[in-house]
């Protein structure tokens, strides 16, 4: 089985546990120095040092993994914390629209409070008409969504609202995954037409 399945630590994964009808469980993939995948159940599940049939759907940026398998209480001493052990891995593609790699300046700028605006400029890395990757040398604040102004190569400007997907650390740079949540039609069109040109 392939690697890219497995879920960033701080990552949201929806655990069903099996048989149907069992109420779906929220959990926060941690760390484990043994390189297994255990997700952070907290007081939702019953210990059980036999684990339960369940099947994990893992979010990754262009795909969903449905996990079939077994969550296995990893620490007697850690209630709660739980390793996913994979029996069988299915891949279902979550991109709806084309997305390309194109590098154009980018600007994220979070407004928090009455004139006070704070912008973190950097490129994008891939852009769709319903998002883009973009990477920045400075942090973006930390619980703030960026409105994202796009600098295209004819000199105009893309401006749309946008929902933080995933953000890491990656030196010397901080990437950002956005979902555009607001953006005029014909802004939209345009980005569709440089993905597709």
């Amino acid at each position: 089985m392939g690697e890219d399945w497995r879920p960033q630590v701080g990552a949201v994964v929806l655990i069903e546990p099996t048989p149907d009808g069992t109420s779906p469980i929220t959990a926060i993939a941690v760390p484990d120095d043994a390189g297994r995948v255990l997700l952070d159940v907290g007081a939702s599940v019953t210990p059980d040092a036999h684990g339960f049939a369940a099947v994990a759907s893992v979010f990754a940026p262009d795909r969903l993994y449905r996990v079939t398998g077994k969550c296995v209480l990893a620490d007697p001493h850690r209630d709660g914390v739980y390793e996913l052990v994979p029996d069988e891995i299915e891949q279902v593609e979550r991109r709806a629209t084309p997305r390309r790699g194109i590098e154009v300046r980018a600007t994220l700028m979070a407004f928090d409070g009455p004139g006070a605006v704070v912008s973190t400029v950097g490129h994008t890395i891939d852009l769709s008409s319903g998002g883009c990757r973009v990477v920045t040398e400075e942090p973006f604040p930390f619980g703030s969504e960026p409105t994202v102004s796009l600098r295209l190569d004819d000199g105009t400007n893309v401006l749309a609202r946008a929902a933080i997907l995933e953000r890491r650390h990656e030196p010397p740079g901080y990437h950002y995954r956005l979902m555009f949540t607001d953006i005029d039609l014909e802004d939209q069109v345009r980005v569709a037409e440089l993905v597709v040109a």
